[in-house]
């Protein structure tokens, strides 16, 4: 793995423990389903960025660099 130039963040090792991962990512895409509306409603501004005083590290990012130190 060292070798590697993108190793994984994450490795499920063995049968049980990809079961898992693959359980949890059911669960997960099943609840973004249902609360995908709510999410996408959230969008407002027409250039997609986020809003703040300019004194906050988010303020004038695109909402999507936002969302990822959240």
């Amino acid at each position: 793995m060292t070798a590697v130039a993108e190793p994984p963040l994450r490795l499920p090792l063995g049968a049980d423990t990809l079961q898992a991962f693959d359980a949890k990512l059911d669960t997960f895409r099943k609840e973004m389903d249902t609360w995908r509306h709510v999410a996408l409603s959230t969008d407002h501004d027409q250039d997609n960025t986020a809003e703040g005083p300019p004194d906050q590290p988010s303020a004038g990012l695109p909402a999507a660099v936002v969302s990822d130190r959240i």
